[in-house]
């Protein structure tokens, strides 16, 4: 195999790179992986924690809990959510028109395209198991569903609560 030395800010003023069998770039002093020049589909896996159930995504994660994929290295980078990339990864992009990915296993952070089906954004958020209950744990369904003149829907508890409180300060 051969060897290349290239300067790193690693444990060592100098690692000693060689192509293990997976191809990667590993250190021989340490073992560390070489992260320049791997190519993305082959990061992204290092990221994934495979259990009988789910695959779960252990590289960084946003507010909301689902997982982001760097998918390149430098200027022209481009951040990406990483459920997205595994379903790129096994069938291709997503069309842009408005269709959404529906984890199955509601488990955010899940990767396993499996788990993973293609609907539309409303059936999204109608799977959601907080769907149709208010921040105050209303159920928003029948008479207590109050539509709004500018669209939408609420909590007719929380509104007249709303309104009763705001009438009385003015």
């Amino acid at each position: 195999m051969k060897k290349s030395r290239r300067t790193c800010a690693g444990k060592h003023f100098r690692h000693l790179w060689f192509r293990n069998r997976y191809g990667r770039q590993e250190c021989e002093r340490c073992g560390k992986l070489n992260p320049l020049g791997v190519p993305a589909w082959i990061r992204f896996w290092d990221f994934v924690h495979k259990t009988d159930a789910c695959w779960v995504w252990t590289g960084r994660v946003n507010h909301g809990g689902y997982g982001y994929f760097r998918t390149s290295v430098g200027p022209n980078h481009r951040n990406i959510r990483a459920h997205r990339y595994s379903w790129f990864l096994h069938y291709g992009w997503l069309p842009e028109s408005g269709l959404d990915l529906h984890h199955t296993c509601n488990t955010r952070a899940c990767v396993n395209v499996e788990h993973l089906r293609v609907v539309t954004h409303r059936d999204n958020l109608r799977a959601s198991p907080t769907y149709g209950i208010c921040k105050k744990g209303h159920k928003i369904e029948g008479p207590n569903e109050y539509k709004p003149p500018k669209g939408g829907r609420r909590c007719r508890r929380c509104w007249l609560a709303y309104r009763k409180k705001t009438s009385q300060q003015s």
